[in-house]
């Protein structure tokens, strides 16, 4: 499923931007999944009488400009760990070029400034 995603992503090639620049906005977003209390790396049960449910956490690259998600990567929500996500997302991009990550202070790190300084982006946090 990821091979096919970033091929689809790939071949999008009427790239727009603003001002020169590709503008990626990063964030993340806990998903419900099917209750499993076996998966104890997604299964969270705040009371002993209250039913559980399961999580994921969905941390998503998307391309403002061009309306085109770039990158994702999902990780189970008690090991989530979002600035390792982002670092790993800027490593493996093929982007070039000018381009700023918008990010939320979730992701931000002294690690991955380096990693964005070392591919040459830009970056803001808030």
């Amino acid at each position: 499923m990821e091979f096919l995603f970033h091929k689809f992503t790939q071949s999008y090639t009427d790239i727009r931007g603003y001002r020169g620049y590709r503008l990626l906005a990063i964030d993340g977003s806990d998903l419900h999944i099917a209750t499993d209390r076996a998966d104890t790396d997604t299964y969270f049960q705040s009371q002993a009488n209250m039913k559980g449910y399961n999580l994921l956490h969905l941390n998503a690259a998307y391309d403002l400009c061009n309306r085109l998600y770039v990158d994702a990567i999902v990780q189970p929500r008690r090991l989530c760990n979002e600035g390792k996500a982002l670092a790993a997302m800027v490593d493996r991009s093929p982007i070039q070029g000018k381009t700023i990550v918008i990010a939320d202070r979730g992701y931000e790190s002294y690690n991955n400034f380096a990693h964005m300084e070392r591919k040459g982006w830009n970056y803001a946090f808030g």
